[in-house]
């Protein structure tokens, strides 16, 4: 299936959906592929293929916005509701220079009382689109009422529903994948997920690097040797993601890190997991062309239809078609 097919299967499957959300919820607990709470996203702009557009928005928050001498807080140095919040608790000191800069978040270099951390901050939802994001959406729930309710009060720390579903997918993304032990950057805010709405807008997580973050793997320059090593590493993640049932959704080179030989797994808040969301097997296919054509820079030439025999049998899937077991 080619990516434009997959574009038009989404589209189809919301305009077709003319069910409503009964009693699923209303402060932005439930997704079906229609968006949030049901809500038509506009079929115009960026397309669902259209994410790698790596270009950095209008709305990005620039470091200078996020520090005021001005601050509501006479407390903290922040301008933002979740670096307040992050500033009171105690886990962040300090927010540093802009190490990465993209079309949905900034990261900065920042620091807590344990270390240097990484803080990604996304941009103002106004600018940055959901609608390009529905296919990730379908099937998302979150069952704490509690949670429920504070993420659809979003709007009183600064940021839409949308968003903050968003950034506490992440969050429950890394700290899933912290414990199943896969190498990822260890979450500073949680596990207790007020905490995690609590942050807002902002991911925060241990540092990768020295003085200087550890470069994309699409950035950096390798030997045979170590691009096959990447390879090999590469492949695994993909199918231990998918033994823990779940699909990365946006899997290339641009979303690893290559840190002391090893990659690092970044940008989690599309991850999808495959009992909950329909699109999960075209996701995966698609994850598989896309981490084969990235890699053919380093001089890996694999075909990404074996790639996906390879990872279904190791996880226990048919070898093609839905995947379920």
């Amino acid at each position: 299936m080619s990516d434009d097919d997959f574009d038009d299967r989404v589209n189809d499957d919301r305009a077709n959906d003319s069910g409503d959300l009964d009693d699923r919820g209303t402060n932005g607990t439930y997704f079906d592929d229609r968006g949030l709470d049901g809500a038509d996203f506009d079929d115009e702009g960026e397309s669902f293929g259209g994410r790698k557009d790596r270009r950095r928005p209008k709305g990005a928050r620039h470091r200078k916005e996020l520090l005021s001498e001005s601050s509501a807080d006479a407390n903290s140095p922040f301008t933002d509701a979740g670096l307040r919040a992050l500033h009171a608790r105690g886990t962040l000191t300090e927010l540093g220079r802009q190490v990465r800069g993209g079309k949905e978040a900034t990261v900065y270099r920042a620091a807590g009382t344990e270390g240097p951390l990484a803080a990604k901050v996304y941009s103002d939802s106004e600018v940055r689109s959901f609608q390009a994001d529905n296919a990730y959406l379908v099937g998302r729930h979150v069952s704490d009422r509690r949670i429920r309710k504070m993420l659809g009060d979003a709007k009183r720390r600064g940021l839409s529903p949308e968003l903050a579903h968003w950034v506490f997918h992440e969050y429950r993304m890394l700290w899933k994948l912290n414990e199943a032990g896969f190498p990822v950057p260890r979450p500073a805010v949680g596990p207790d997920p007020a905490e995690m709405v609590e942050a807002g807008r902002v991911v925060l997580m241990d540092w990768v690097g020295d003085e200087e973050p550890a470069p994309r793997l699409a950035d950096v320059q390798l030997e045979p040797s170590e691009a096959e090593a990447a390879w090999q590493q590469a492949c695994e993640l993909l199918i231990e993601l998918l033994k823990l049932g779940l699909v990365h959704g946006d899997l290339s080179t641009f979303n690893l890190l290559w840190w002391q030989r090893k990659l690092v797994l970044i940008d989690l808040p599309q991850v999808v997991e495959i009992d909950r969301n329909k699109h999960a097997g075209d996701l995966l296919d698609r994850d598989a062309r896309s981490l084969c054509s990235s890699f053919r820079s380093f001089g890996i030439d694999q075909d990404p239809a074996q790639l996906l025999l390879r990872a279904r049998q190791a996880a226990g899937y048919p070898p093609s078609g839905r995947l379920s077991h």
